[in-house]
């Protein structure tokens, strides 16, 4: 998991904080991997309503696959 400018593996039962407009981007390393995910407030219910690509996602994304 990327957050702000730190990556990190997260174990199973890991609880993730994500304050509001904080640069965020995760990758699944196994295929057993879930995510129950809670969104406050929730506006129309989808995550995608207030997403934000970042400028440098292909950046982080690069990151994520190296580490």
């Amino acid at each position: 998991m990327f957050l702000e400018d730190k990556i990190q593996i997260s174990e199973p039962g890991t609880l993730v904080h994500i304050p509001k407009n904080t640069p965020h981007c995760a990758m699944t390393i196994d295929n057993s991997t879930k995510f129950f995910s809670v969104k406050s407030p929730s506006g129309n219910g989808k995550l995608v309503q207030d997403f934000v690509q970042a400028e440098n996602h292909e950046e982080i994304l690069h990151k994520l696959s190296n580490s």
